[in-house]
C-alpha cells in the first residue's frame, strides 16, 4: 500500500483504538463482558469467545484483506474476561521500485500472509522473495526481527536478539 494511503489509515487505526481503550476504561462494555464472562464459564478450556473492534481495507483485486487493528474481550473457557489486542508492527518495503507500507505478517505485493520473512524469504503465496524481489526498508533503529532491541548502520547486530542485519534483504531508509 502507498505509504500516504497506509498513513491515513493508520492514523484511523490509532484512534480507533485509543477510543475502545478509553470506553473500556469508562465501563460502557461491562454488561457485554459480563455475558462473556457467563459464555465462558460454560465452555471447555479449549475454546475461547472474543468480542472485536477490527479496522481493515480490502483491495477487491487481490481479493484479499489487511488487518491493521484489532481490539476487544476475550474470554477463555472457565476465566474471566480481559482486554485483547492485536495487530502486526507496521514495516515498509521497496518493491518494484516503489516504496510500500504494510503490517509485518503480509506480503507487500499480493497482500497474501507472510509472517517471519527473515526466517522464510519467500511469499507462500506469489512467491516473491525478500532480498530479490522485496527490501525490507529500516527508516528506525528497532530490530526487524526480534522488534525490540536496536540496530544501526555502524552496529547491525541487535541488541537484545543478536540478528545481525542481511544487508542482500534489508535495506537502510
Amino acid at each position: 500500500m502507498e505509504p500516504e494511503q497506509f498513513e491515513k489509515l493508520d492514523r484511523l487505526s490509532d484512534e480507533a483504538y485509543d477510543k475502545f481503550k478509553e470506553w473500556y476504561g469508562k465501563g460502557f462494555f461491562k454488561d457485554l463482558e459480563e455475558k462473556l464472562g457467563q459464555i465462558g464459564s460454560f465452555l471447555k478450556e479449549n475454546y475461547s469467545v472474543s468480542l472485536n473492534l477490527e479496522l481493515d481495507i480490502f483491495d477487491s483485486e487481490r481479493e484479499k484483506t489487511l488487518t491493521l487493528m484489532k481490539t476487544g474481550i476475550a474470554c477463555i473457557g472457565g476465566e474471566k474476561p480481559y482486554r485483547a489486542d492485536s495487530g502486526s508492527t507496521v514495516h515498509t518495503y521497496l518493491v518494484d521500485g516503489k516504496i510500500r507500507k504494510i503490517p509485518h505478517d503480509y506480503c507487500p505485493s499480493c497482500w497474501g500472509e507472510w509472517d517471519f520473512k527473515l526466517r522464510y524469504p519467500a511469499c507462500p503465496e506469489c512467491g516473491m522473495e525478500l532480498g530479490k524481489d522485496v527490501q525490507l526498508l529500516l527508516d528506525t533503529d528497532i530490530c526487524p526481527n526480534c522488534e525490540k532491541g536496536k540496530v544501526s548502520r555502524s552496529n547491525p547486530k541487535c541488541s537484545k536478539c543478536g540478528y545481525l542485519v542481511n544487508t542482500d534483504m534489508i535495506h537502510w531508509g
